[in-house]
């Protein structure tokens, strides 16, 4: 379950197909003239080397709470220490996407106002969402007037 739930975060923040959840920075990946096979096929290349990358493995903290007392806060520590080790594994996974697309051609644009709007009138998952995104970012104008 948790391999799914990174699987899609780094899926869904990352990869050319997919732009950033409403309300968060509205952000996407294109490249100029691309393929829609290669386009797709490009994300889930990258998607899975995110998802390969090796972290490292966190232990929890080696004591145990010494009084019924102490339970709380030893598991308020092991809660936030949980929280701070997902998310340097998500910055790792991220970066390791982000090094794939760049070097596959790929950069990142910031979708318009009108753009995110009618992306956000599209069902996440559907092939017409995939293909908006794709219009989007194998559009060279689009890159050259809103790349990053």
């Amino acid at each position: 379950m948790r391999w799914l739930a990174i699987g899609i975060a780094v899926a869904g923040l990352a990869l050319p197909g997919f732009a950033s959840p409403a309300g968060a920075a509205s952000l996407s990946w294109g490249k100029a003239g691309v393929s829609f096979d290669r386009y797709r096929a490009d994300a889930f290349d990258c998607s899975y080397t995110g998802l390969s990358v090796a972290v490292s493995q966190h232990s929890l903290e080696s004591e145990s709470p010494a009084t019924a007392d102490d339970l709380d806060d030893y598991l308020m520590r092991v809660r936030l220490k949980t929280q701070r080790d997902w998310h340097a594994e998500m910055i790792e996974r991220q970066a390791a996407v982000d090094h794939c697309l760049t070097a596959r051609g790929y950069r990142r644009f910031r979708l318009t106002t009108a753009q995110q709007a009618h992306l956000d009138d599209l069902a996440t998952g559907t092939s017409e969402r995939r293909q908006y995104l794709f219009s989007l970012g194998s559009d060279g104008a689009v890159l050259d007037a809103q790349g990053l």
